[in-house]
């Protein structure tokens, strides 16, 4: 007899690779088209349990997870019935397949099987991405695909890639794993390293999660992982080792600034290319520095936002004369109501912090909350899936966090 709940598993932590931004489902032709498939298959999974009744554990939370889902379903569909705005629809039937998708693996594996498969996929993910780095410049991809805004991906077997920079004769990517774009796989590496701090505490992966993530060389991680590093100082450690740390990193920087002033090797150039160019401030009115690409799609959606405050101006204007890749995109299409919707279980995160009294991590989660006004994941499977795990590790009951604590 075959094994559900290890076949569950692996099939859960696949059936990620090809929904978005997995990029295996568009390799292959279509991505919803898997999504089908994955979806039967855990309807066939689910059929085949000796006790295929609903599982009901952690009543609570789920009763939290229906309310969740359902206020955006119903949100849509009012916005498609009244502005007529077909958009709205699909996006509700797609949060509908979601929940239900989360349902059956959810009774196949439990909620804290689920995180660990999504941990296992983002690990993995930065793993090959990292590797991939080094290895794509000495090969060509073997495959490349035009995306629907006319951005090129390349497919060098175990990582894809947008973004790419000629160095000499040698090309170095921004590598994504098998995720869309290096952006989205640092977005995913932030939220995993909240939950593994806050929940499963496993240095191995913290490692991996600091290491991929800036080697994706995504501004965001990097200033994530600053800010981070900056509040574990300052609520985790002793007076002394707060000594001891800031020491340690000014003589880093200086150590650093002194190395890239007299250095001339690829390592300079690289560093250069991926991360000081894109840091420097730009002389567009509309941007604040060279790698900022959201300041001005937050300008022209704001336009749009300011005159149609309440109930915005729907999809098909929005895709006419909005920018969209930023938190306004939603106001802007949707009204000021639809904040309340989307921001609906970030909330009720926060009140369990506050009322755990986790202040350090409240200030994380903030943290990670402040990056979505460049990526305002509220609709992608993944993200909803993080947030429902995210919603669940923070609604246990678990120790403050020591202020004095070296963990």
């Amino acid at each position: 007899m075959f094994n559900i709940k290890k076949i569950s598993y692996i099939l859960f932590i696949l059936s990620l690779f090809f929904i978005y931004p997995g990029e295996v489902g568009s390799f292959l032709g279509s991505r919803n088209g898997i999504f089908v498939i994955f979806f039967i298959l855990f309807i066939i999974l689910f059929m085949c349990k000796k006790d295929n009744s609903i599982y009901i554990k952690n009543r609570n939370f789920l009763y939290i997870i229906f309310i969740v889902f359902i206020a955006k379903i119903l949100f849509f569909i009012f916005y498609s019935f009244i502005f007529i705005d077909v958009e709205s629809a699909n996006i509700a039937i797609k949060i509908l397949f979601i929940l239900i998708f989360f349902l059956l693996v959810y009774n196949l594996l439990g909620i804290e099987k689920i995180i660990n498969g999504v941990i296992y996929f983002v690990v993995i993910n930065l793993i090959l991405a990292s590797i991939g780095l080094f290895i794509a410049p000495f090969i060509d991809p073997i495959q490349t695909i035009i995306t629907y805004d006319g951005r090129v991906i390349n497919n060098y077997i175990v990582t894809y890639s947008k973004a790419g920079y000629m160095l000499g004769n040698i090309t170095f990517i921004r590598p994504s794993g098998f995720l869309d774009e290096p952006g989205q796989l640092a977005f995913l590496a932030m939220h995993i390293h909240f939950i593994n701090n806050y929940f499963f505490k496993k240095r191995i992966v913290n490692r991996i999660i600091i290491i991929g993530g800036i080697l994706t060389t995504s501004l965001s991680f990097i200033m994530y992982l600053i800010v981070f590093s900056i509040l574990s100082i300052l609520f985790r450690v002793s007076i002394m080792n707060k000594i001891y740390f800031s020491s340690i990193f000014i003589l880093f920087t200086v150590i650093s600034i002194i190395w890239y002033q007299n250095s001339d090797s690829y390592i300079k150039i690289g560093v250069e290319k991926l991360l000081v160019d894109r840091l420097t401030l730009s002389s567009d009115k509309d941007k604040m520095f060279e790698g900022d690409n959201r300041s001005e799609l937050i300008l022209g959606d704001m336009k749009i936002f300011a005159n149609n405050s309440l109930w915005g101006v729907g999809n098909d204007e929005f895709k006419e004369h909005g920018y969209g890749s930023n938190i306004i995109k939603w106001g802007a299409t949707y009204g000021s109501i639809v904040y309340i919707i989307l921001f609906l279980p970030f909330l009720i995160v926060i009140l369990n912090l506050l009322k755990n009294k986790n202040f350090f991590y409240l200030l994380n989660f903030l943290l990670i909350l402040l990056f979505y006004i460049q990526r305002p994941s509220f609709t992608t499977p993944i993200y909803l899936i993080m947030a429902i795990a995210i919603l669940y590790i923070t609604s246990r009951k678990v120790k403050s966090v020591n202020k004095y604590s070296n963990n």
